[in-house]
């Protein structure tokens, strides 16, 4: 997809433009929503900041894969004047 269809499509479902940036690698369309899509000299599309999603639907990109975060938490508790030992059973031959 080129840049100009790109910008079009984007446009035409309410992204208002307010900066187009050149970078080394290609133009980033910087929008009011704080949504940013930086199109590569090879024609790769990478929606940025805000609203990323909504963006790469109205560009036919694949959704982006979801990952899941795990929180492990941990306590330690600290008791004064004690002393607690854990001793590991020993084999015998």
């Amino acid at each position: 997809m080129k840049k100009e269809q790109i910008l079009k499509t984007l446009q035409d479902s309410g992204f208002i433009l307010d900066e187009e940036k050149p970078v080394s690698c290609g133009i980033q369309f910087v929008f009011r929503n704080r949504s940013k899509v930086l199109v590569y000299h090879k024609g790769t599309v990478l929606p940025q900041g805000k609203h990323i999603a909504l963006a790469r639907h109205l560009l036919g990109l694949p959704p982006l894969k979801q990952t899941a975060a795990i929180t492990i938490h941990q306590t330690i508790v600290f008791v004064k004047n004690t002393y607690v030992s854990q001793s590991l059973p020993t084999s015998r031959r």
